[in-house]
């Protein structure tokens, strides 16, 4: 089925109309802003030695109805996205896996765009232009590490073309809590950039369980499996499947400091699959220092076995020092071996300054 753009247009105005003309209190709106600017240089291997700069700037807003004496919330979410990238891995590293997780092609575009209604609390439905990794395998004690497979896993990323950064495309969503157990299933397009056309052309199912997450449980743990069919082999394989487990526990957690450790595994086992195993795990330390206690550190390890090739494993450390409440200053060192599955090695060095304003 193909829907122009205005036809798209008329769907949110309709969501609006019914949020506006529904027995709720009044919206409430809830801007955020996250200006990520980065200088990543390759000392060491690669493509050859060089310094370039990452730029991405994420502008959202939310408006959230309570309807009364009906336990049910609405979300309406829109977000704006500018890039502008010197293409680091492309250009100097020559990596598979990305040691910069907002390298993509310079753009300015809707990012996400989506309406998230709630029932008693424990019932979900969500439906738009949707970042699949806000919702699926996410491991939130490795989300301060910069490399792109400390993200979304590469059994996913690496093989085929997922709704998610730098252009998520469309998807619904379906969601069910009980206690500290957690269900989502969810279809997505096949192709996110044809925003066009939402069903045509196939799509990827994904459904997670997961423990822990929305309570911050001490244990956490989410199993996924998907499956992603489509016609066009010149797009990625027409069809394909797999699934991840992420496992992550609190090490200490005390007034101040807190650590976690996580491991992440992904598998793509079909022979179709660009990427068939992914590993990753490292720690999450809040307040390393006790003279600062917003200060973050993270070590990581994560590994892509290359379909044919040698495996590329990335080592990754990062500090994260709050300047103030909203700003952040990040330097990482990366040593990554056999890019994209070669006998070659790198050396990275990047610098984040962060603004996040909510």
């Amino acid at each position: 089925m193909h829907f122009q753009r205005r036809n798209l247009g008329h769907l949110w105005s309709a969501i609006l109309i019914f949020i506006s003309s529904s027995a709720c209190a009044a919206p409430v709106l809830s801007p955020s802003l996250l200006w990520d600017n980065e200088t990543v240089s390759t000392f060491g291997g690669g493509l050859r030695a060089g310094t370039t700069y990452d730029g991405m700037l994420l502008a959202a807003l939310d408006a959230r109805t309570d309807s009364l004496g009906a336990g049910s919330v609405g979300i309406l979410h829109f977000s704006f996205l500018a890039v502008r990238s010197g293409q680091p891995s492309a250009r100097y590293i020559g990596d598979f896996q990305s040691a910069s997780n907002i390298e993509a092609p310079n753009a300015t575009r809707l990012y996400s765009a989506w309406f998230r209604q709630t029932w008693a609390h424990v019932n979900t439905v969500q439906i738009g232009l949707i970042d699949l990794n806000t919702l699926f395998d996410v491991t939130d004690a490795a989300g301060l590490l910069l490399n792109a497979s400390f993200g979304l896993d590469p059994t996913l990323s690496g093989n085929l073309p997922v709704s998610t950064y730098p252009e998520p495309g469309y998807g619904l969503v379906l969601g069910r809590q009980e206690g500290a157990f957690n269900l989502r299933a969810g279809l997505f397009q096949a192709d996110p950039t044809l925003r066009t056309r939402l069903a045509s052309n196939g799509a990827l199912a994904i459904a997670e369980l997961d423990f822990g997450y929305t309570t911050d449980a001490p244990t956490q743990l989410g199993l996924g499996l998907w499956r992603y069919r489509q016609p066009d082999p010149t797009l990625a394989p027409t069809d394909l499947s797999g699934g991840y487990i992420n496992f992550s526990q609190t090490l200490t957690d005390g007034p101040v400091r807190r650590a976690r450790a996580f491991l992440r595994l992904g598998f793509a086992p079909t022979n179709d699959s660009t990427v068939p195993q992914h590993l990753s795990f490292g720690v999450d330390i809040a307040a390393p220092l006790a003279s600062r206690p917003d200060d973050r550190l993270a070590l990581g390890v994560t590994r892509a076995a290359l379909r044919g090739l040698d495996t590329e494993t990335a080592y990754e450390a990062t500090y994260q020092f709050a300047l103030t409440p909203q700003l952040a200053l990040q330097p990482d060192l990366q040593f990554i071996r056999n890019l994209s599955g070669s006998s070659h090695n790198a050396s990275v060095f990047s610098l984040r300054l962060q603004l996040a304003l909510d």
